[in-house]
């Protein structure tokens, strides 16, 4: 009974370990004021599950914890940007992310408990704004 009060309370993440931990995150990632489509979002913990969402047509991303819940762990996270994925035809899509907001990231977001609104404005030539 404690376990389906849990699932109606919490939305069904009650009786699931780790689930409680974990809040939606939503944003949108520009590069140069421009929105970045076609890119992979991830936030990774120090200690847990990553979590990663991709960019549409407006930069907006959605990020995605496990195939039945989205959103991200809660805590401080390193986040990378990429557009070099692999595409269904085999070929690998060119990089438009500096290197600094990807393999060489030290950008760093918090994840709160509720929802959380997570813009990413990167640069091409320097640090994210603020």
């Amino acid at each position: 009974m404690a376990c389906i009060v849990a699932l109606v309370a919490t939305g069904g993440s009650g009786c699931r370990p780790g689930y409680q931990n974990v809040s939606p995150v939503t944003g949108r990632v520009t590069l140069d004021g421009i929105p970045l489509s076609g890119a992979q979002v991830m936030f990774l913990p120090t200690i847990g599950r990553p979590s990663k969402g991709e960019t549409n047509a407006d930069g907006v991303y959605e990020l995605v914890y496990t195939y039945k819940q989205n959103g991200a762990e809660h805590g401080m996270h390193t986040v990378r940007v990429t557009t070099a994925l692999l595409s269904q035809d085999g070929t690998m899509a060119p990089e438009r992310v500096p290197k600094m907001y990807n393999e060489e990231s030290q950008m760093q977001q918090e994840v709160r408990r509720g929802r959380n609104t997570i813009d990413l404005p990167l640069v091409s030539g320097g640090a994210a704004k603020k």
